[in-house]
């Protein structure tokens, strides 16, 4: 695997835990504020933010693949 692949595939890992984290931050203390268990919400709400997530994720690689593209020449 030669070392962009491998930055590709890292980044990848280091921005979908950056995202999902601060996601889940934020989610668990707006259900506090709301009295809402945490998990309590319906399985397709979950689906969707699943595919925000994915979408989110992919855009930010796309960036971050753009800039060190740009940074090469």
């Amino acid at each position: 695997m030669d070392d962009d692949k491998v930055i590709d595939l890292a980044s990848e890992v280091f921005i979908r835990n950056a995202i999902t984290n601060a996601a889940y931050n934020a989610l668990y203390h707006l259900q506090g504020l709301l009295g809402i268990k945490v998990g309590d919400y319906a399985p397709d709400v979950a689906l969707q933010l699943e595919e925000h997530l994915n979408a989110l994720v992919k855009d930010y690689c796309d960036i971050f693949s753009d800039q060190r593209m740009s940074a090469r020449m």
